[in-house]
């Protein structure tokens, strides 16, 4: 009942506002297409431009959706990809993915600077400190904490709770609102931060099928079974090429639980009851910094046994991505580490190299028919849509998110997103669209239902939570649908990927009875900011030479012990208090 009261009175503030803005008689039903809009070039600033006086088309039936026509401009600034190059008669500001935006919105990105890499964090951070911003960009947290202390951002709370369309506030919800919370700044909020789905960086285990099967192998249940697989793989010629060339495990030197991905050992740490890299409430009250928490010694003295027999190479801690990808892709490794995504990649760059491979992924517990448990990556802790100060009707880009979301919902949308795919996802203007919690979850799920035959098309419609992700849902179960009814699965490698991931990768952590860790706390304190980037790099040596046995003769235990008095005397107890501060201050 609350729900409906909540829906019913933002609705009735939002037709109220409507009804002293100037509307176009056209409007927009969900059966149809947004059409053509004004012509763009002559477009006028949302500095120019008296909010309640701006002519937009609606949908009947949804006071969240306004169209802005003619088409209003406002200035921004984007990070491109490193070495990415745009295809012939596409720009940064113009092209499919800001053109599709456009056409959603009504609004036309002026794009004042892109820079790649951390070429775009140093010119950032040097604007953020000049004042000089764009009136709408995309930030990281810290950026984002040094914004608001700033006083450069406009203030978006009540817009938050009366204009924001509540099916996205909904969004939010599934996760407790972590992600709202945490770009709530003493009761107010100034960034709309990309809320994603739970497990997206979640460092599965993939293993080569076909070397299991070669070897007669069972399928690993449990973390220590990685050993014994490893072992074979090092051993016992998997690849049946009569050389001794393959390894066991590989992996990168990375331990953060709030990151994950490629390479990563975060999830080694989780099962074994540590979080690097996260904060931790305890049940009396105290913080502690995952990092330092006396669990991670066991899952460290499993890792260092390992590196001592050869499982993990020797030579890891030198390795970057693309070492990781080549040993994977050139068939020397068959057991990695990686998000479910690696399907797209990795996966599909074995199998064109080497059609006989297979491929399968495990979320392995610490025991046997135990919960797996992942980190999850930090509230807000993606991008964050931001709105300068200057900008005196930040609506305007409340009400595009909520045309998009809105978009995302019908048919058409699928066949354009496809359209707009030919050019990076880094261009496009807005991309703080918000995921539930479970929506990877759930999509993987009902593809795999439905590449089984136990649920139709339209079931999977109705079993959508967010109605924004039934067109990427079908988009994906119509691909796993096609892999499990061909005689040749790799036929098609775009629907062979999408399938692979989904299916198999993120339907592991599905099938592990997964539960996620979230850190408590997402902020930058002030020792963070002068001896964050020390204690960053004191950690990350640690445990690498404790994984490696460097450890100066001492047990991996006393050298943890020791470890973490150094990180605490050196800023880490004055940063564990200032977390504890600002934890107890926003609650």
């Amino acid at each position: 009942m609350k729900r409906i009261l909540l829906f019913l009175l933002v609705a009735s503030i939002v037709l109220s506002l409507t009804a002293c803005a100037k509307t176009t008689k056209e409007k927009v039903t969900s059966s149809t297409e947004p059409g053509q809009l004004s012509s763009a070039e002559a477009a006028k600033s949302i500095h120019e431009i008296d909010f309640s006086k701006a002519s937009y088309k609606s949908v009947e039936g949804n006071p969240y959706v306004r169209i802005f026509d003619p088409p209003i401009t406002y200035t921004t600034i984007l990070k491109t990809p490193v070495g990415y190059t745009l295809p012939e008669g596409q720009t940064d500001e113009d092209n499919l993915r800001s053109r599709l935006f456009t056409k959603y919105t009504g609004l036309v990105p002026k794009v004042l600077w892109t820079a790649a890499g951390e070429a775009f964090d140093q010119k950032l951070n040097m604007a953020i400190a000049s004042g000089d911003i764009p009136d709408y960009f995309e930030v990281k947290y810290a950026q984002y904490d040094a914004l608001v202390k700033a006083d450069l951002l406009a203030d978006i709370t009540d817009l938050y709770n009366k204009t924001v369309d509540p099916v996205i506030k909904e969004t939010f919800a599934s996760a407790d609102n972590v992600d709202i919370k945490a770009v709530t700044k003493k009761g107010k909020i100034y960034g709309i931060p990309k809320a994603t789905g739970l497990g997206d960086s979640s460092p599965i285990l993939w293993v080569r099928k076909d070397w299991l099967d070669n070897l007669k192998l069972p399928e690993p249940t449990c973390i220590v079974d990685i050993e014994t697989v490893a072992q074979a793989f090092i051993n016992n010629d998997p690849d049946r090429n009569g050389k001794n060339d393959t390894l066991g495990l590989i992996i990168l030197s990375r331990y953060n639980s709030a990151d994950g991905g490629i390479g990563s050992l975060a999830d080694i740490f989780t099962n074994y009851g540590a979080t690097p890299g996260q904060w931790r409430v305890k049940s009396d009250g105290s913080v502690i910094y995952g990092s330092l928490m006396p669990e991670a010694v066991s899952a460290l003295e499993l890792l260092n046994n390992w590196y001592k027999k050869g499982i993990i190479p020797k030579d890891f801690a030198t390795w970057n991505e693309d070492v990781y990808k080549q040993k994977v892709t050139n068939g020397e490794a068959g057991m990695l580490f990686g998000p479910w995504w690696l399907s797209w990649s990795y996966m599909t760059d074995t199998v064109v190299n080497n059609p006989k491979a297979k491929w399968i992924a495990f979320a392995l517990p610490k025991e046997k028919g135990k919960n797996y448990i992942s980190g999850a990556s930090n509230p807000a802790g993606y991008q964050i849509g931001v709105i300068s100060k200057k900008v005196k009707h930040p609506e305007y880009f409340i009400y595009a998110l909520n045309d998009f979301c809105y978009h995302m919902q019908q048919e058409y949308y699928q066949k354009d997103i496809e359209e707009a795919a030919a050019v990076n996802n880094a261009y496009t203007p807005l991309s703080v669209v918000p995921l539930r919690a479970d929506s990877i979850l759930q999509c993987s799920y009902l593809a795999y239902r439905y590449a089984k035959g136990e649920i139709t098309r339209d079931e999977i419609k109705s079993l959508t939570t967010c109605k924004w992700d039934i067109p990427y849902n079908l988009f994906i179960a119509d691909a796993a649908k096609v892999v499990a009814s061909s005689d040749n699965p790799y036929a098609s490698m775009k629907d062979w990927s999408n399938s692979m991931g989904y299916t198999i990768g993120m339907m592991s952590l599905y099938n592990s009875n997964v539960k996620f860790i979230r850190s408590d706390f997402s902020g930058i304190t002030k020792t963070m900011e002068k001896k964050g980037t020390f204690l960053e790099k004191l950690e990350h040596e640690a445990y690498t030479k404790m994984i490696m046995g460097d450890t100066e003769g001492k047990t991996i235990k006393v050298y943890f012990d020791s470890f973490v008095k150094q990180y605490l005397s050196q800023g880490g107890q004055e940063i564990t208090d200032e977390v504890k501060a600002e934890i107890q201050a926003n609650k």
